[in-house]
């Protein structure tokens, strides 16, 4: 949707911190992922995503869209930084 409307970011408000290497719900063990590259996290082709596939290539084709930002929306406060640019949770930039 924010490709269409041709917004630069966007930002998905879920009940993670954002994306890890597995789901850390599962394994405690998980190694969370600050920023990735859309193109670098497809080619990682990990079995457990907070985010769906298609995104990711919708995100590195796209025109106008740079950013997806991933954040805790059960974190008080995340919502706030995440619209002031603060870099919380997971960004997903194209590469």
């Amino acid at each position: 949707m924010a490709n269409l409307i041709g917004a630069r970011k966007c930002i998905f408000v879920k009940d993670e911190k954002g994306l890890y290497t597995d789901d850390p719900k599962k394994n405690p063990q998980v190694e969370f992922i600050p920023e990735v590259g859309a193109k670098t996290l497809m080619e990682r082709d990990l079995e457990d995503l907070i985010i769906e596939r298609p995104c990711l290539e919708i995100l590195q084709n796209s025109e106008v869209l740079n950013e997806i930002q991933i954040i805790n929306g059960l974190e008080e406060g995340n919502i706030t930084l995440a619209l002031k640019g603060e870099r919380v949770g997971t960004i997903i930039y194209k590469e």
